[in-house]
């Protein structure tokens, strides 16, 4: 894909952390399932950046001229 097309793909960071966590709890609050979130930012960070990864997660991320941008974040196991 052309550099200038505003498409791109990288990997989530530790610092992403938070963000992943808060679409976690947007997804349950969305399906009513909020009883149901046992995660926290600590056992995320570790299960995604400890000794044993045990899975890999990525951003895709499209910005246009239009307002606002599209992102999408995918996961897979290990």
């Amino acid at each position: 894909m052309p550099e200038d097309s505003g498409f791109t793909i990288r990997a989530a960071t530790e610092e992403d952390v938070p963000r992943l966590m808060g679409l976690i709890w947007d997804l349950a609050v969305y399906e009513k399932l909020t009883h149901e979130v046992v995660a926290t930012e600590e056992a995320l960070r570790g299960s995604l950046f400890g000794e044993a990864p045990a899975a890999e997660v990525a951003e895709a991320r499209w910005t246009s001229t239009l307002p606002g941008d599209w992102r999408a974040w995918t996961v897979a196991r290990h």
